[in-house]
């Protein structure tokens, strides 16, 4: 399956994200990879200023309600279309 970024402006697409430092979710794990329903936003679109300089303008949302995670577009190293929960460890998945 290709990744059509149509999907992902929208929160219809599935990916697996790998980030470039782990990162503490709030069951107190610690994860180097995030899997989940994704939604690309501008910066400005969530009302957050740029400050210029190496700052990325973009983040992706991963799942949505109270379990959603926001990860800066500096900080993703690799995204995969992913449809079926990922097994292994080190991986946040957000089923909602």
């Amino acid at each position: 399956m290709n990744l059509n970024i149509d999907l992902v402006e929208k929160g219809e697409a599935w990916l697996l994200i790998t980030v470039s430092d782990w990162f503490s979710a709030k069951d107190g794990q610690t994860y180097k990879a995030v899997w989940g329903r994704c939604k690309l936003h501008l910066a400005k679109t969530l009302g957050v200023k740029n400050l210029g300089g190496n700052h990325a303008d973009w983040f992706m949302q991963v799942g949505c309600g109270e379990d959603t995670v926001f990860i800066t577009g500096c900080r993703i190293n690799y995204a995969q279309v992913c449809t079926e929960r990922p097994q292994g460890q080190g991986v946040l998945c957000i089923e909602s």
